[in-house]
């Protein structure tokens, strides 16, 4: 059926500071993908981050997928909290083998703004 799942979780530790990570995902060739990431950061005593994604990817050409996505971030610092909330609306092009171009807008908003911005990633693998 040409059916992708994969699932993945980390955890790493040292001194104050420690990051978990979680993701999970589903696609089908030539259809779309949707992928599910989580993450809990903890720095010295009181201070917490907590940031959620989702994203759905869907293929236009071989060379070209477009995608959308929210994010979630969170930050409770000793009982400050903050909040940040994002849509991404992007692609990933493929200029050339191990190649990479990623147009984006994002647009935040937070208790104190919104903003909307745009960005070119370049991606390049070795």
């Amino acid at each position: 059926y040409r059916i992708n799942g994969w699932l993945g979780v980390s955890h790493y530790a040292t001194g104050d500071f420690s990051i978990s990570n979680a993701f999970m995902g589903v696609g089908k060739d030539k259809v779309g993908a949707l992928m599910v990431e989580a993450s809990r950061a903890t720095r010295a005593k009181g201070h917490e981050i907590q940031n959620w994604m989702a994203m759905v990817s869907v293929p236009v050409v071989d060379w070209l997928t477009a995608n959308v996505r929210y994010e979630q971030a969170r930050t409770d610092d000793n009982g400050v909290t903050s909040k940040a909330d994002q849509v991404v609306v992007g692609g990933e092009f493929f200029v050339m083998p191990y190649v990479e171009l990623r147009p984006e807008y994002r647009l935040i908003k937070t208790d104190e703004y919104v903003l909307g911005q745009y960005a070119l990633q370049l991606h390049m693998f070795f």
